[in-house]
């Protein structure tokens, strides 16, 4: 009896020590470093890799000017308001990739921030090979106005639920049509995720400074636009006002296309936007009359002030970014391992599986 009794006496102290060594265990591997910038393998083609004269290591994608609209945003006449909640969609093509392909060629891709010219805008040329796609992306979004500086800086936070999506597709080259809106969520989805507050290389945040400055013409991009969307805008005029924000992004693994991501790296790699300039009026892309969806902004006559929305460029890139296993692994002590070793098998008939 005295026996037995020390055994519960000692398996309860064991209990009672393994619960804190195991939260200490889980506190070292969250706040283990992480590998920003590093390499990812990118198939253009979606031929899977099995080509590595196209087979790109990427390290960074730079997106072309886009478009954004806050929907909801705007109090007709007086503006954007502390408390006000909106969902925000936006729509870019890629216009650069950071990184060669495996044999070390180089990596370009033409422009096209109109819907006209060139030919073969948006097209991705990996060493010799012009593969006739392109890549896009769209996100959905929901945030809420915190706060009104003095000085008219708006400060945002992001909304937890859905809409929740961020989508990257690849279409043949210029599918998508900056202007008219349409095609960026046309071809193969090859990469989805969220976005989420707290990610491994910084939280959301997000700011707008609104201009006191008389309204000004809506659509500033060059003359050399097409002559259909200088006279679908003439006459919109807009708010003025610049803008940033970090946006990280959880890649969700089982939409992750391993034909385009050959490697499987897009399971446990992040997206994030370390620096988003957003800005009104446009003067580096056309604005979009329609987004994704069906969507079509409220404006008014002045953006920003006369109708629900306000839409806006954005000007946008991401890296990615893993978490370091050497240095998960090193923080755990054999004073956390053994314990939490135990307490699992004491509570599993079966190993875990790993992924």
């Amino acid at each position: 009896m005295m026996d037995r009794c020390r055994f519960r006496s000692w398996r309860a102290g064991l209990g009672a020590l393994i619960l804190p060594l195991t939260a200490v265990a889980l506190v070292a591997v969250l706040a283990a470093p992480v590998r920003a910038g590093v390499t990812v393998r990118f198939d253009p083609t979606g031929g899977g890799g099995v080509n590595p004269g196209v087979t790109i290591n990427a390290s960074q994608f730079t997106w072309a000017p886009g478009n954004a609209v806050a929907i909801g945003a705007i109090t007709p006449g007086s503006g954007p308001n502390v408390g006000t909640t909106f969902e925000l969609k936006y729509q870019a093509i890629l216009l650069g990739i950071n990184g060669t392909t495996q044999l070390g060629g180089g990596v370009s891709i033409t422009s096209q921030q109109n819907d006209t010219t060139p030919a073969n805008g948006g097209e991705i040329r990996a060493g010799t090979t012009d593969t006739g796609r392109e890549v896009t992306i769209t996100a959905d979004f929901r945030e809420v106005i915190t706060a009104k500086d003095a000085d008219g800086t708006l400060h945002f936070a992001l909304v937890a639920g859905a809409p929740n999506v961020v989508s990257i597709y690849s279409a043949l080259a210029q599918t998508a049509k900056n202007f008219a809106g349409t095609g960026f969520d046309a071809g193969t989805l090859i990469l989805q995720g969220s976005v989420i507050q707290n990610g491994i290389e910084g939280s959301y945040a997000s700011v707008f400074k609104t201009s006191p400055n008389a309204p000004v013409a809506f659509n500033q991009y060059p003359a050399a636009s097409d002559a259909a969307a200088n006279a679908f805008w003439a006459g919109t005029s807009t708010t003025s006002g610049t803008g940033s924000t970090f946006l990280p992004v959880q890649i969700d693994p089982t939409k992750t296309n391993a034909a385009f991501f050959p490697t499987g790296g897009p399971g446990i790699f992040q997206l994030t936007f370390p620096s988003i300039s957003t800005a009104d009026p446009f003067n580096s892309v056309e604005p979009s009359k329609t987004f994704f969806g069906g969507t079509t902004p409220s404006l008014g006559a002045t953006n920003g002030f006369s109708s629900t929305d306000v839409q806006f460029q954005v000007l946008a890139s991401n890296d990615f970014a893993v978490p370091e296993p050497a240095s998960i692994v090193s923080t755990l002590t054999a004073a956390t391992l053994i314990p939490a070793f135990l307490y699992l098998r004491r509570r599993r008939s079966s190993k875990p599986t790993v992924a």
